[in-house]
C-alpha cells in the first residue's frame, strides 16, 4: 500500500553536460533523460561510467556546463541544493551517534524549519513506513546495518521530498545482508510513492529494485529500460556483456530464427536476423553440458555453491561462460549445447 509521504515529481535532464576541472572529456556528456514522478530508476555501470555525478547534478551538488535539468516541469538547473525539495541519501548514511533515531530523522525537519507542532506527526510517519518505530528512542550505534539504513531514509522522507535520491544504499552492508535487504529496500521506496533515483555499480541489484534501469558508459546511458527490456533486449553488446555477464557471439543466419552460433552450435534468437549475421548474447544459463555439443576448451573455473561457472574457448575463438553442476580442470576439453528450449537475445544493434 502506497503512503505517498511526499509529492513525487518528475525529473527530465536535456543534454545535459559535465566536466570535471583539469580534464579534458566530459564526465556526463549531453543526456537526456526522463523520469515519471513515482518511478524508482537506477542508474548502474562500471567505475567512472558518470553515474555518481549525474545524481549529484540532479540534487544541485554539481553544476551543468550545458543543458537543464527539469524536476517536477520547474527548471531547477540554477536552483541551490537546498531549494530543490529533494531528499538525499548518502553512501555513508551521515546518522548522527549522539542522536536518537527520531531526532536524527527530525534533523532534516529541523533544518528546513518545519514548525514544531509538524514534526512529530512527520517523524512517526516516516518511522512507520521505514518500519522502525520501535527504534525511535535507540542511537544508531545500537542498530545493525540495514536498520540504520532506513533511519537514513526515514530522515530524508520525512521532509517529503519531491524526488529521492540514493548513492550506493547498500554499499556499506556487508554481500549476503545486502542481497536480503534489496527487496526490503524495493519495496520500502515503492511504497513510499516518492520519486527515487539511486546508483549502484550492481548490475543484480539494478534489475531487482528498480522498474527502469539506465545503463552508463563514460558519461552517456547506453540504454534507458525496465529491466525485462535490458535482458531480453540489449540495445548493444556493451549492455548485453554488462547486464548478465552475456558473450557476444557473432553469429550467422540459417533460416528464420535459427543461428548458427559457433560451427556446430546452433540456436534460436527471438527476432528474425535481418541480414545474414547478427550478434546474440549468449550467458551463462543459455549452454548445458552436452556430450553431442561442440568442444569447448576449459579456461576458467569458479565454484558458485552447488554449481560451477566454467568458462572457455570454443575452437573458432569465441569465449563463453556456462553454469553446470559438472566440474572441470583448466585446460580440459568439454562439449557444450545450447539449452533445449532456451531463446537467446538478438542484440539490436
Amino acid at each position: 500500500m502506497s503512503a505517498d509521504i511526499g509529492n513525487p515529481a518528475s525529473i527530465v535532464c536535456e543534454k545535459l553536460a559535465f566536466r570535471y576541472p583539469g580534464t579534458t572529456a566530459n564526465a556526463i556528456d549531453n543526456i537526456d533523460l526522463e523520469v515519471a514522478a513515482g518511478d524508482v530508476v537506477a542508474l548502474v555501470g562500471p567505475s567512472g561510467c558518470g553515474k555518481s555525478t549525474l545524481l549529484r547534478l540532479v540534487a544541485g551538488l554539481l553544476s551543468p556546463g550545458a543543458g537543464r535539468l527539469l524536476v517536477g516541469g520547474q527548471d531547477t538547473t540554477s536552483i541551490s541544493p537546498e531549494k530543490r525539495n529533494i531528499g538525499w541519501v548518502p553512501q555513508s548514511y551521515a546518522l548522527f551517534d549522539h542522536l536518537s533515531v527520531a531526532a536524527n530523522v527530525e534533523f532534516g525537519l529541523r533544518a528546513r524549519k518545519v514548525p514544531k507542532d509538524e514534526r512529530a506527526p512527520r517523524i512517526a510517519e516516516a518511522l512507520k513506513l521505514c518500519r522502525i518505530e520501535q527504534f525511535a528512542d535507540r542511537r544508531p550505534q545500537d542498530l545493525s546495518g540495514g536498520q540504520r539504513q532506513r533511519v537514513a531514509i526515514a530522515r530524508a522522507l520525512a521532509t517529503r521530498p519531491r524526488v529521492l535520491l540514493l548513492d550506493e544504499p547498500l554499499a556499506a552492508l556487508d554481500p549476503q545482508l545486502r542481497k536480503a535487504l534489496r527487496a526490503d529496500l524495493a519495496t520500502l521506496l515503492r511504497d513510499s510513492g516518492v520519486t527515487s533515483l539511486l546508483v549502484t555499480h550492481d548490475q543484480s541489484e539494478a534489475l531487482a529494485m528498480a522498474n527502469h534501469v539506465a545503463v552508463m558508459r563514460t558519461g552517456v546511458i547506453e540504454q534507458y529500460a525496465s529491466p525485462e527490456r535490458l535482458w531480453l533486449e540489449p540495445a548493444n553488446a556493451f549492455v548485453a556483456e554488462f547486464v548478465g555477464a552475456a558473450s557476444v557471439l557473432h553469429a550467422s543466419a540459417l533460416d528464420d530464427r535459427r543461428v548458427e552460433l559457433a560451427p556446430g552450435l546452433e540456436g534460436e534468437i527471438d527476432i528474425i536476423p535481418a541480414g545474414p549475421k547478427v550478434d546474440v548474447a549468449v550467458r551463462p544459463a543459455d549452454l548445458v553440458v552436452d556430450l553431442q555439443g561442440i568442444p569447448l576448451r576449459v579456461t576458467a573455473k569458479e565454484y558458485a555453491g552447488g554449481s560451477w561457472l566454467l568458462t572457455g574457448d570454443l575452437f573458432d575463438g569465441q569465449a563463453v561462460s556456462l553454469i553446470t553442476s559438472h566440474t572441470a580442470e583448466i585446460g580440459d576439453t568439454i562439449r557444450v549445447a545450447v539449452r533445449p528450449g532456451t531463446q537467446l537475445s538478438a542484440v539490436r544493434s
